[in-house]
Formats: structure tokens, C-alpha cells, sequence
């Protein structure tokens, strides 16, 4: 009886699994053409409110929805992604920011060009240039993200550039105008009205940073210079900031059994 499951079992157990669900294969899209989408929704509740001159509770309910296109057309590729940052049971109350509502707007749109080739150590080089209104994620996250938790993302329009010219080395350099999420205002933000966002291009953001891989003890060192020179427009008054910041990160990847660590400054 058992030898008849396993001959039953077997073919079963080696059959492929279905292909999970995509929009490209549904839409019958060519192969250069991709299509993704992402939608989210948060419940916050606060009982006790501890901020200055408030009391009683909040609540609130948070969804972002994004929709992406990638066209890959190599050497070159067009990104265009939406996102719909919402809210809803919060009051005049609650503590509602440009973080918390972007009510339909162009999270993403740029054009990447890319080369690789080899190198005389047979390792492959590569560069890439990206121009447009993008997100970055630099190093570990700590000043420049593309946010996760939170329900509004940064974004940034310029030229980032990113060359390789080994496995070890990678580096970065960016000019960027910080795009300012708008509405500010909380009673439009509490009606998630539209309005288009803006760059602050009277406000350049540079930076650059290089990382080396495959150091002592199978550790990565990266160093970075980052610079904010703000300057008042029509639109904007700042407070005429000129802002440097350097930082060296050495660290260890986890793995499993293994030791791994993190130093920053």
C-alpha cells in the first residue's frame, strides 16, 4: 500500500508549481513592458495624548495607493509611479502633516541609462544615470530614504549617477531640487485635496558616496559627503541654511552563524 501512495505521490510532488498571477501575462504585455501596483492601509489609535495643550485620544486611518510602469527599452528605461497618500477620521484635532497626506501625485518619473563592460581583472564594471523626479535609499537608510513606515515618501528631481567599476567599489553622486509635498495647510490636508507638488529648486541638495566591499572580516566601509544650500524664492522662505554633513559607515552583513556589527558616524 505504501510503495502505491509514493508511485501516486511522486509525480505530484514534482509536477511545477502554477505561475503566481501578473498583470503583464493577463494583459498579454510585451516583454519590455511592466506593470505593478501596491496598496495599504494602517488603523492608528492614541489614548492619553501627551503632546502640549491636548488631551483625550486620536485615531486615524491611513492608506497609500502606488501604480508603477517601467518601459525597458536597453540601453535605456522610463519609470513613471503614481501614489495616493489618503487619510481619514482624523480632526482639527490631530496632528496631520504633509507626512501623513499627498493626495495623488507623481511619486516617480525619470529616464536610466545603463553600460556594463568588462574589466582588465575580468570583473564587470557598469554605469548608470537616472534623470528625473526619483526616491533614493543611501547607506543605511538614516538620512536618505525612500520611507517605508510612514505613509508619505521623499522624493527628489535631478541626475543621480551610480558607477561600478569593479564588484568591490560602487559609487554615487546626486544634484538634486527636494520636491515639497503640497498641500501644507492641515484643513486641506484633512479634505485630501489635490495639489501638485513643487521642487524647491532654490534649494539644491548634493551629495557623494563611495563603498568598498570584501574588506577584513568580509566587512563593507562606505564614506559619504552630503550638502543642503537653502535660499529663499517667490514661494519659499527658509531659513538660508547651508548644511554639511560627512559620515563613514563600516559594517558586517548578517548571516546566519555568523558575527555581524554596525558602526556609523
Amino acid at each position: 500500500m505504501f510503495l502505491v501512495l509514493l508511485a501516486i505521490i511522486t509525480p505530484l510532488a514534482k509536477a511545477e508549481a502554477p505561475a503566481p498571477w501578473a498583470v503583464e501575462r493577463w494583459a498579454n504585455l510585451p516583454d519590455w513592458l511592466k506593470i505593478s501596483g501596491e496598496t495599504r492601509a494602517r488603523y492608528e489609535t492614541l489614548d492619553h495624548v501627551f503632546r502640549p495643550g491636548a488631551s483625550g485620544s486620536d485615531q486615524a486611518w491611513v492608506f497609500r495607493n502606488r501604480f508603477r510602469a517601467d518601459a525597458t527599452l536597453k540601453p535605456v528605461s522610463l519609470t513613471v509611479e503614481l501614489m495616493d497618500s489618503r487619510q481619514a477620521l482624523m480632526d482639527s484635532g490631530s496632528p496631520i502633516g504633509a507626512d501623513d497626506v499627498n493626495s495623488l501625485d507623481l511619486l516617480q518619473a525619470y529616464g536610466l541609462w545603463k553600460s556594463g563592460s568588462k574589466t582588465d581583472d575580468h570583473k564587470k564594471s557598469s554605469l548608470q544615470i537616472k534623470v528625473g523626479r526619483q526616491t533614493l535609499d543611501l547607506g543605511s537608510r538614516r538620512l536618505i530614504a525612500s520611507n517605508n513606515f510612514r505613509n508619505t515618501i521623499n522624493t527628489f528631481t535631478g541626475v543621480h549617477s551610480e558607477w561600478s567599476p569593479s564588484s568591490k567599489w560602487r559609487v554615487q553622486a546626486f544634484a538634486f531640487a527636494p520636491v515639497e509635498r503640497q498641500p501644507s495647510d492641515a484643513a486641506s490636508l484633512l479634505d485630501n485635496e489635490i495639489h501638485w507638488d513643487r521642487e524647491r529648486f532654490s534649494s539644491p541638495f548634493l551629495g557623494l558616496s563611495a563603498s568598498h566591499r570584501e574588506g577584513p572580516w568580509k566587512t563593507t566601509t562606505e564614506g559619504y559627503v552630503l550638502g543642503l544650500m537653502e535660499h529663499d524664492s517667490d514661494r519659499y522662505s527658509t531659513r538660508n541654511r547651508q548644511l554639511a554633513t560627512t559620515g563613514l559607515r563600516w559594517y558586517r552583513s548578517q548571516a546566519v552563524g555568523e558575527l555581524d556589527f554596525e558602526v556609523e558616524g
